[in-house]
Order: C-alpha cells, then sequence, then structure tokens
C-alpha cells in the first residue's frame, strides 16, 4: 500500500505563551493521510486526542514514536480503523518541538474501502482516485473530520 508512496514531513515549534487558553497550536483535525509517525521532541505536552467527545492530553514519552492512523486508512478499512482527531495546544512557559512524518499511498491508488475487506458489507465511502483525493484536502481548511464526512457514500460528489 505504501510502496512508492508520498512522504511528507512537518517541524512544529510552538514558543511558549503566556495566554495559552486563548491559543491553539493545530486546530482540531485528523491527519488526511494514511498513517502519520510523531515525535515529541523535547517532551513538553501538547498533544490532545479526542475520546469519548473530551479532549485527552498525550504525555510525552521519551524518545517513543506516536503512530496515528489516518482518514486513508479509514476509508479503505471502511471504517474498521477509526483515524484520530487531534489538536496541539501551547504552553505557557516551554516551547515545544514536535516532528510529524506523514505517509501516504502512491497517486496510483485508488482511495476507498478495499473490496476484500467489504464481502457482504456495504461500502461506507465512496472510491476515488488519489489525486481527487488530494484536491479534495488542498481545497478544504483542517477542520475535525469533516474530510471524512465528505468522503461517505452519501455525500462525495466526485465521479469515478
Amino acid at each position: 500500500m505504501f510502496e512508492e508512496g508520498v512522504q511528507g514531513i512537518r517541524m512544529n515549534y510552538h514558543p511558549p505563551c503566556m495566554q495559552a487558553n486563548k491559543v491553539m497550536g493545530l486546530a482540531p483535525h485528523s491527519d488526511a493521510t494514511g498513517l502519520t509517525l510523531l515525535i515529541q521532541v523535547n517532551d513538553v505536552q501538547g498533544l490532545q486526542i479526542k475520546k469519548n467527545d473530551k479532549w485527552v492530553p498525550i504525555e510525552p514519552i521519551p524518545r517513543a514514536f506516536i503512530v496515528n492512523i489516518g482518514d486513508i486508512i479509514e476509508i479503505m478499512s471502511n471504517g474498521e480503523y477509526k483515524s484520530i482527531e487531534h489538536i496541539a495546544v501551547v504552553n505557557r512557559r516551554k516551547e515545544r518541538l514536535s516532528i510529524a512524518a506523514f505517509h501516504s499511498p502512491n497517486m496510483r491508488t485508488m482511495i476507498g474501502p478495499v473490496p476484500d475487506i467489504l464481502k457482504e458489507n456495504t461500502a461506507n465511502y465512496k472510491t476515488i482516485n488519489h489525486e481527487d483525493y488530494f484536491r479534495l484536502i488542498i481545497a478544504r481548511k483542517p477542520d475535525g473530520k469533516t474530510l471524512l464526512d465528505h468522503m461517505k457514500s452519501e455525500h462525495c460528489k466526485i465521479d469515478e
């Protein structure tokens, strides 16, 4: 799936902010990619995930990677595996550094539920080519899991 795939890297720097309760490091979103590897470089807490409609802080573990399933895996597994909605918050006293490596299938891959997984189940997501999926990502600002909502079979307006 990831052979000859698309990879990207993002380095995040969030300076200390005395009004941390009024500032967001990264808005709520799920990663539109297949898989994300994240390392919180300087062990300052800032990553929070949404669980049962509440934000839960993820404490950094020194030299450990966090592996996030992205929207592509949720789509290809027909919802069996869920991407995680998350945010980054700033710290009042310390700067926060993190590095994220994003991994997606190659651009020739069709993004949709894998037929072998479906068997007798109905597809929850539309199948589109990776280029069109990429255009959807670029056209939208990160906002929760709205990209996945758009990809649901009954909402997707892209022709195959």
